[in-house]
């Protein structure tokens, strides 16, 4: 199994394939548990206008990007 990871990866299209799926997938299950653990209903406050709730939402989806070695 190894071996056929280490082939994939080392095709720099599938890498960068692999990589932008990995935080997209974790970008959507982050703002699904986001919305869960707040009190207000993110996207809906957004709708509204509420700038407060569009800058916390942002702000934690770029600290949650830190942790991927791509943008290290």
């Amino acid at each position: 199994m190894e071996n056929e990871v280490d082939r994939l990866l080392s095709n720099s299209y599938a890498a960068s394939l692999v990589y932008v799926s990995l935080v997209v997938l974790s970008l959507i299950v982050f703002l699904f548990v986001f919305e869960l653990v707040t009190k207000y209903n993110c996207w809906s406050e957004i709708k509204k206008g509420n700038l407060a709730v569009a800058m916390a939402t942002g702000g934690q989806n770029f600290r949650h990007l830190q942790y991927f070695p791509i943008f290290n």
